[in-house]
């Protein structure tokens, strides 16, 4: 079916699977619906494509991938939280930083290692080597039996 602005709606119907296929009016395809019996999947491009929600949004899978020729920004009016069950490696072509309030590192079963090219230098108003003669977790870390975030119940 045509219509008045030219993009084409497009129905197909078989036995594995049923097809909506929406064209714009160049011909190309601008979203595509396919119903199989593993369930739904929902095709489409654009220059921009845009999810809201007013309360939540949750993407759940066996596996996510987010890929960006560019930038990526996550940005979150409270708490951001990772967690990962396997390995967590972060790789930076040009400058790592970490800033926050207070900024701590635990190592729950091995060691803490740092290595550079170049010079090592720390720098503070006082700074502790072995200064804690018995030394415990993190009160929110997850060893502890802490609740995940300090303050958060």
């Amino acid at each position: 079916m045509t219509l008045l602005s030219g993009r084409r709606y497009e129905l197909e119907a078989g036995a594995e699977r049923d097809q909506l296929t929406i064209r714009s009016s160049g011909g190309e395809i601008v979203l595509r619906v396919e119903v199989t019996d593993r369930g739904p999947v929902l095709s489409f491009s654009g220059a921009e494509v845009e999810l809201s929600a007013a309360r939540s949004l949750r993407l759940a899978a066996r596996d996510v991938s987010i890929a960006a020729e560019r930038d990526v920004e996550l940005a979150a009016g409270g708490s951001l939280r990772e967690s990962a069950a396997g390995h967590h490696h972060v790789r930076a072509g040009g400058d790592a930083r970490v800033e926050g309030a207070s900024v701590e590192l635990q190592a729950n079963r091995d060691g803490v290692g740092v290595r550079a090219m170049r010079a090592i230098k720390l720098d503070g108003e006082h700074i502790g080597l072995n200064d804690d003669p018995l030394p415990q977790p993190f009160g929110w870390s997850q060893i502890a039996g802490g609740p995940g975030e300090e303050g958060e119940t």
